[in-house]
């Protein structure tokens, strides 16, 4: 009982200290911040009391008045995060839900007729429909190869590109390939000196790197010709330690003789 008293008065002069120093802002701030004050008074005018019964029973209450205080403010303010936690998980739905609710009335608003770039911000969006129906606009777009063809020699949009044509194209094939050469060549030089001295590929290269072997196995098995791309790609990612799943994708696309 005394180990239970004792722990309630430490967390009854902890929370009213700890309110002391900060700006009160509700009656209960107010009361927890004066509650260890008084506990304190109460002790001091027991203690320099004249002996008596009156005056024992007056220490033991204060106490054990204390100590009880002390464990009901630990459980108002675990009950107090546990509301604000809950506050803050529900406003981080709806903040979820406004984000997801504007993304698919910037969807909707685009058409079927849109620069086709701007489709893709929204291969990958939440709502399933509206997913697929991205997808299938893009495909059916007349357009499709030919401004694929010039976002490969884009800085900004090739990347994008690229992740189409390794994901979503319905059907990558030669008329992709002498674009997709170049895009291939350029990366893969500058892929070199960034991971230079290391016998691993960053997670940052892997992915960029299993977005363009993706994409360039598609093209290869609908009949563009990109072997000489691929059998670089396999001499460089032969050299590292994590690209197994890599260079047996390219060992499937390309004769395994020309793979090494």
């Amino acid at each position: 009982m005394c180990f239970f008293i004792g722990v309630g008065l430490l967390i009854l002069f902890g929370v009213s200290g700890y309110y002391s120093m900060a700006e009160s802002e509700t009656k209960y701030e107010q009361f927890a911040a004066l509650s260890g004050w008084l506990l304190l008074a109460g002790c001091f005018v027991a203690v320099n009391a004249s002996p008596s019964t009156t005056a024992k029973t007056t220490i033991a209450l204060t106490l054990g008045l204390g100590g009880v205080a002390g464990w009901l403010q630990m459980f108002f303010w675990l009950s107090e995060c546990s509301s604000q936690q809950a506050q803050y998980e529900e406003s981080r739905i709806k903040h979820e839900q406004e984000v997801q609710q504007s993304r698919e009335a910037e969807f909707r608003a685009l058409g079927k007729e849109a620069p086709f770039w701007k489709y893709f911000g929204f291969m990958y969006i939440s709502n399933e429909e509206l997913r697929k129906e991205c997808h299938e606009i893009m495909a059916a777009r007349a357009d499709r190869d030919a401004s694929l063809i010039d976002y490969l020699g884009d800085e900004i949009l090739a990347s994008d590109a690229t992740r189409y044509i390794a994901e979503f194209h319905p059907a990558p094939g030669p008329a992709l390939a002498p674009a997709f050469a170049l895009h291939s060549d350029l990366v893969v030089g500058q892929i070199s000196e960034v991971n230079s001295g290391s016998d691993q590929i960053s997670e940052r290269s892997y992915s960029d790197i299993k977005d363009i072997i993706g994409a360039a196995t598609r093209i290869q098995k609908g009949g563009g010709d990109l072997t000489p791309q691929l059998k670089r790609w396999r001499i460089y990612l032969g050299g590292f330690k994590n690209t197994a799943e890599l260079v047996s994708e390219i060992d499937k696309a390309v004769p395994a003789q020309g793979g090494h």
